[in-house]
């Protein structure tokens, strides 16, 4: 009964032993999918995994890895959806800046400082423009799109 179902799980049986030589419950490990020395490498487009152990051009870099998109054998990043990646980055790092701003300003409020006033809305409305900037749209790879910083946008 075990070689019969041994034959149809593709699981070998381990032994029942532990370090102190007593009966442990049995285990099953699966035979490895890949020869010995080879990795496996599964990627998930969409619903599908897809094996690309052997894919050509796989992203060193994982920034942009909800962007990937399998062409034949190579896995290519859509720029599309990288800059919609980018310009959520941009969002999560310049929101904790916005909310110290929003105290900078109300401090400024309350003593009635219109000029600091001024410079502090102004520089709110540079990060908010951020995630528009002209860059993003006009970076044709990956690279230049990851090299885009907050910080290089607003000043």
């Amino acid at each position: 009964m075990k070689d019969e179902q041994q034959k149809s799980t593709g699981e070998i049986l381990l032994p029942p032993v532990n370090f102190a030589g007593k009966a442990q419950p049995s285990r099953k490990e699966k035979k490895p999918a890949v020869p010995r020395g080879k990795t496996a490498a599964h990627i998930e487009f969409g619903s599908e995994k897809i094996d690309v152990t052997n894919a050509r051009n796989l992203p060193n870099d994982r920034q942009f890895r909800d962007a990937w998109q399998l062409d034949g054998d190579a896995v290519e990043i859509d720029l599309v959806e990288a800059r919609k990646i980018k310009r959520e980055q941009l969002r999560q790092e310049r929101n904790p800046i916005l909310a110290g701003l929003d105290v900078d300003w109300m401090r400024a409020s309350e003593q009635a400082e219109q000029g600091a006033m001024t410079v502090i809305a102004a520089l709110k409305q540079r990060y908010r423009d951020a995630t528009n900037h002209a860059a993003i749209e006009e970076a044709v790879t990956a690279d230049e799109l990851a090299s885009i910083t907050l910080e290089s946008l607003v000043s």
